[in-house]
C-alpha cells in the first residue's frame, strides 16, 4: 500500500473523525471547550496538541478501518445483494459463467459460480484481475483508477464509522463534564438524558442532533454511491477482459480457473450438487 492509499484508508478517515469530535463537543460544550482551546494556546501549547491530533490520527484510522473491515465481510451482509452496501462480484461472474467466459472448478470437479458466496466471489475476481495484470493491457491501465476507487469506498466507509463513534463519544462526554448533570456511576447514567434535557441548554443539543445526523447522511449517501460506480467499473473492465481473452487467446474456448479456498457455505452447496449430480461436470460455453 502506497503513501497515498494509507493517507485515504487511516490517515483522513482518523483526523475527520477527531476534528467531527471537537466540533460536536464544542457545539455541545462552546464556553468550555472554547476556553480549554484558549489557555492551551496562550500558554504556548497549541502547537503540540495539534501535532499530536496530527499524529494520533493514522492510528485511529487504522482501529476504525479494522472495526470497518469486521463489518464489511460480516456474514449477513451476503443477502443485502439488492441494497448496496459491499462490493459484490457475484453477479458479474455469474453472468460470465452464463455467457460462457469463465468456468470455475476445484478438486472435486466443477464450481458453478451462481453458488459463490461474496468471498468467494472477491477471492475469485481478485485472483484472475492480478493473474492477468501483467498480460493484460486492459487491467493494466485500469489498474491505478480502480485500485484509487477502492480506496475511497473504504475511506468513505470508515469515515462513516468513525463520525457515529465520534457522535457517541462527544455525547458521553458531554454528560461527564456537564455540570448540571453530573455522570459519576453507572446508575446516573439512567438519569443523565433526564438531566440534559432539562438543565443544559437545549438549542445546542438540538443542533448537535441536527449536525451530526446531516453529516452521518451525507457521508452514508456518498460511500453508497461510490461503491455503486467503483463494483460497475471493476465488473464492466473484468468481463470486456474475460470476453477478450476468451477470443483471441484461448480460441472460443472458457476461461478456466482452479478455485481452491471455499466459504462453508459454498463448499456445503457445491458437495450437495455433486451428490446429487455424480456423473455431471458441467462445461460452460
Amino acid at each position: 500500500m502506497d503513501d497515498a492509499k494509507r493517507f485515504l484508508r487511516f490517515v483522513l478517515p482518523g483526523l475527520a473523525s477527531t476534528l467531527q469530535f471537537f466540533l460536536f463537543i464544542w457545539i455541545l460544550r462552546p464556553h468550555q471547550v472554547s476556553q480549554f482551546f484558549l489557555k492551551s494556546f496562550q500558554n504556548g501549547g497549541g502547537l503540540g496538541p495539534a501535532l499530536t491530533i496530527i499524529v494520533a490520527s493514522g492510528g485511529l484510522g487504522f482501529v476504525l478501518s479494522t472495526l470497518y473491515h469486521s463489518i464489511y465481510w460480516c456474514r449477513l451482509l451476503d443477502r443485502a445483494r439488492s441494497y448496496t452496501l459491499t462490493i459484490d462480484h457475484r453477479d458479474a461472474l455469474n453472468e460470465a459463467d452464463l455467457r460462457g467466459i469463465l468456468r470455475s472448478f476445484t478438486q472435486k470437479g466443477s464450481f458453478p459460480l451462481n453458488n459463490a458466496s461474496r468471498r468467494d466471489a472477491w477471492r475469485i475476481a481478485t485472483a484472475i484481475w492480478h493473474a492477468r495484470l501483467g498480460t493484460s493491457p486492459r487491467l493494466k491501465e485500469a489498474n491505478s483508477r480502480t485500485d484509487s476507487l477502492t480506496s475511497i469506498v473504504h475511506s468513505l466507509g470508515t469515515l462513516v464509522l468513525g463520525t457515529l463513534a465520534a457522535s457517541v463519544s462527544a455525547l458521553v462526554v458531554f454528560l461527564y463534564i456537564d455540570p448540571s448533570a453530573p455522570l459519576r456511576t453507572p446508575i446516573n447514567a439512567l438519569h443523565s438524558a433526564a438531566w440534559v434535557i432539562l438543565y443544559a441548554n437545549l438549542r445546542h443539543v438540538v443542533l448537535f442532533a441536527f449536525v451530526s445526523i446531516f453529516l452521518l447522511i451525507v457521508e452514508w449517501h456518498g460511500f453508497r454511491v461510490t461503491i455503486g460506480h467503483a463494483q460497475q467499473v471493476i465488473d464492466m473492465i473484468l468481463l470486456n477482459d474475460l470476453r477478450d481473452a476468451t477470443t483471441s487467446e484461448l480460441k472460443g474456448r472458457a476461461f478456466e480457473w482452479s478455485v481452491r479456498t471455499l466459504d462453508e457455505d459454498s463448499s456445503r452447496q457445491q458437495l450437495s450438487q455433486t451428490k446429487d449430480e455424480p456423473n455431471s461436470d458441467r462445461r460452460v460455453g
